[in-house]
């Protein structure tokens, strides 16, 4: 069936629906009716007078003829008009790479929590990296490791280490965040190497010592920072 074919049949369509609408209309209304009514001496439509001042039976039953008719033809109006419900669309799509992580309710609902890597395996989600540009990074705490300036590995301070809380799981990653804007928070992404079982020092004020309050941490040591084109970068895009 080509376009023009589908469109022949698409306006017959509609050409019948409004046809036998109206036809429905008509047949439950009458134009000359109508519904007086009086306190005394009230004229029905037939030309009868009415000596208990009441409607006429035959005036309410046009009105309600005419309102059957008027509610016919809103109808039909509002089929033409606005033939398809609003549909609330998804915006989220998954892409060749990322894949979309939903929480699935047992009563159908859905719900986006966040992108899943499938080059890395890693669940990601849309941050500022350390090159400037948005891209799906592995940050989240409940998997990674949090690197910052508070525990190093060497008296001087200057090998960082990162640490979780005892008892949680071995991460796969660290992760390092800086503000550099007063918008904007960068972050850089480091591979974990294996667990650190050595002292922990922690610089106070200038001045690098041991730390005796890491007993309820976890350290473990790092690798190079991982390029930030390792993940995939993204674009803002408004709708026109």
């Amino acid at each position: 069936m080509n376009i023009k074919e589908c469109a022949r049949l698409v306006l017959g369509s509609v050409v019948v629906y409004v046809v036998m609408a109206a036809c429905a209309g008509s047949s439950t209304s009458s134009p000359d009716s109508q519904s007086v009514s009086g306190s005394s001496g009230g004229t029905s439509s037939s030309g009868a007078s009415s000596s208990s001042g009441g409607s006429a039976s035959s005036g309410g039953s046009s009105g309600g003829s005419g309102a059957i008719a008027d509610s016919g033809w809103q109808g039909i109006i509002d089929a033409l008009t606005d033939p398809v419900p609003e549909v609330h669309a998804d915006p989220t799509q998954s892409g060749t790479r990322l894949k979309a992580n939903y929480y699935v309710g047992t009563d159908g609902s859905k719900q986006f929590v966040s992108w899943h890597d499938t080059t890395l395996n890693i669940d990601c989600s849309f941050l500022t990296a350390s090159d400037g540009t948005t891209r799906c990074l592995p940050y989240s705490p409940s998997t990674g490791a949090y690197m910052g300036i508070a525990y190093f590995s060497d008296s001087l301070c200057s090998k960082p280490i990162a640490y979780v809380m005892s008892g949680c799981p071995t991460p796969t990653y660290a992760y390092q965040y800086a503000s550099t804007t007063c918008s904007t928070i960068t972050y850089r992404i480091f591979p974990i190497v294996g667990a650190y079982t050595g002292p922990a020092y922690s610089d106070t004020a200038g001045t690098c010592s041991p730390d005796t309050s890491s007993t309820a941490m976890t350290f473990y040591t790092i690798g190079s920072e991982t390029p930030p084109s390792a993940y995939v970068a993204a674009t803002v895009q408004t709708d026109q």
